[in-house]
């Protein structure tokens, strides 16, 4: 019978390559405290009536992803909120968000929209690492040559630039980390999942550690999620003052950007690929 085991993320080094799957033993009372993972539990209201969370609505169409980045409502990292509990949270009208969702419905959207909850979770990693982590990698080197021209020529008249560049770095580091986490441990790890479940070689008792890898790798999103915002609130939401150049404004717009991609690539795993994980694990 083939087993894997799941490594500890705290161990990896972020100079492992992408095809690096090693293992470590894994504790029978580590494998007890991982049954509950808050991250996936149903939503109910006080009738017992089940409400579609942010994530699931935003998975099922993501012209709605657009409706709710209008109303600044978080349906990546916080995908588990319901509609009306992240509507309440914010003060919004819920009827009027709920007609812009219907609204949504008769649009085109702009992108590729994908039925992601179609596709094997092989090949939805497959995409997440040959579309989001390639981007986040080859516009990170941009973004850090452009903050730093940009404060080395706007600094003085505008010093918010030095705790831009600050959070940006760090949100920057904390990413690459999380990808190679999710490259060279999670991601093989749900490949071999989902090959041993159609052929019936594993037993899947041993491996209830999932659900907490997968609660660290979230953890990492809400730190990455909160940086983001950070970045967002410090630059008046891409706000160029009077005084910005071509090269302040093209910073601003690929931040934009990036943050755009980032929600994206957020909300594939929280909302789709890790919750499909588990459930097949679990199964």
């Amino acid at each position: 019978m083939q087993q894997i085991e799941m490594i500890d993320l705290n161990k990896i080094e972020p100079n492992q390559k992408h095809d690096t799957f090693s293992t470590n033993e894994i504790e029978t009372n580590d494998l007890q405290k991982e049954t509950e993972v808050s991250e996936f539990k149903v939503k109910k209201n006080i009738t017992g009536t089940y409400e579609e969370t942010l994530g699931e609505i935003a998975s099922k169409d993501l012209r709605k992803a657009e409706v709710f980045k209008t109303f600044g409502l978080d349906f990546c990292c916080g995908g588990k909120k319901s509609l009306k509990d992240a509507c309440f949270e914010k003060g919004l009208d819920y009827n009027l968000v709920t007609s812009e969702l219907d609204n949504a419905e008769q649009k085109l959207f702009k992108g590729t929209n994908h039925n992601f909850n179609s596709w094997n979770l092989s090949f939805l990693s497959e995409y997440i690492i040959n579309v989001h982590h390639d981007y986040a990698r080859q516009n990170i080197p941009m973004l850090i040559n452009l903050i730093s021209k940009v404060q080395e020529h706007h600094g003085k008249i505008h010093p918010e630039l030095q705790q831009i560049n600050s959070k940006m770095n760090m949100l920057f580091i904390e990413l690459k980390e999380h990808m190679i986490k999710e490259e060279n441990i999670l991601f093989p790890f749900i490949k071999q999942l989902e090959l041993n479940k159609t052929s019936d070689q594993i037993n899947f008792t041993k491996f209830k550690v999932l659900p907490n890898t997968i609660t660290r790798l979230i953890d990492d999103h809400t730190v990455v999620g909160d940086l983001i915002k950070e970045i967002r609130n410090l630059t008046l939401n891409y706000t160029l003052p009077s005084t910005a150049c071509s090269s302040y404004a093209l910073l601003y717009k690929k931040l934009e950007e990036f943050e755009d991609d980032l929600h994206i690539h957020i909300h594939l795993e929280n909302n789709i690929l890790f919750p499909s994980a588990i459930k097949m694990q679990t199964s």
